[in-house]
């Protein structure tokens, strides 16, 4: 015997990640890293606010951004400015996202979590100290040459 079922499925928003940019290096301060979200359900949204989950090597005091209205198939870039610990594994790390909005019956909801792909390279070895060292070399070898000549000089 056969029985028909029928399944209501409630209308609502649901969100993408569609372009992400993100290249960090470690000890970076306040890097942007942007995030582009579309409103992929049936649904219109308002109020929203994309937020980050950080952990390590991760910091920052600017992990939300404001998006506000969103249509169905809309979409908006935000940006979010991220500091990366100086000892940070260079490597690919996945930051979560989710959008915090008000729905069409004025509920406060908050999407599934998205991931953000972020790459963090390896910080470039700085010149500074090794020119700084063989600069004071020159110095010291010069100061040892000068007193060397006063002293014949006499």
């Amino acid at each position: 015997q056969t029985l028909p079922i029928t399944v209501v499925v409630k209308r609502q928003a649901d969100f993408e990640i569609l372009d992400c940019s993100g290249k960090l290096t470690a000890g970076d301060k306040k890097s942007p890293i942007s995030a582009t979200y579309r409103n992929i359900g049936e649904d219109p949204i308002k109020d929203a606010v994309a937020r980050l989950s950080i952990f390590k090597p991760f910091s920052s005091t600017d992990d939300q951004a404001f998006i506000g209205t969103l249509d169905p198939g809309e979409e908006k870039t935000v940006v979010f400015r991220m500091d990366v610990d100086s000892d940070a594994t260079p490597k690919e790390y996945g930051i979560s996202s989710e959008i915090k909005y008000t729905d069409v019956n004025g509920d406060s909801i908050v999407s599934e979590s998205m991931k953000i792909p972020v790459m963090v390279k390896a910080a470039s070895a700085s010149l500074l100290l090794p020119a700084a060292i063989v600069l004071i070399i020159i110095l010291a070898a010069g100061g040892y040459m000068y007193r060397k000549k006063q002293k014949k000089a006499r």
